[in-house]
């Protein structure tokens, strides 16, 4: 087995660059991230998960408010399901929602 050997400033750099990297990934973890109560984004991963998406959001006191700018996502309010639920057995992805990120009425 070979080893790399790197100086001092190579070593630091790498270090840097890798704990800023996990730094900004952190950030986009935590602004993508669902809030258990709320304005929340569904999106369908697959055709059946799409079939099924509008009776999700609807349910457990949800209100469906529209549709997403991305293709066959909706804007919900209300409590947040079990994420790897949602993900895992329903094939739904639930993403944070930013003020004005939503177009259209939901039919």
């Amino acid at each position: 087995m070979t080893t790399i050997e790197l100086s001092a400033t190579a070593r630091r750099h790498l270090l840097d660059t890798l704990q800023i990297g996990a730094g900004v990934l952190a950030v986009g973890a935590l602004l993508l991230a669902p809030p258990a109560k709320g304005t929340i984004a569904f999106y369908p991963m697959t055709v059946s998960a799409e079939r099924s998406l509008p009776m999700l959001a609807t349910s457990e006191g949800r209100k469906l408010l529209s549709k997403t700018a991305l293709a066959n996502g909706y804007i919900v309010t209300g409590t947040r399901p079990a994420f790897a639920d949602l993900l895992f057995n329903h094939g739904i992805i639930a993403l944070a929602v930013a003020d004005g990120g939503c177009i259209g009425t939901a039919k």
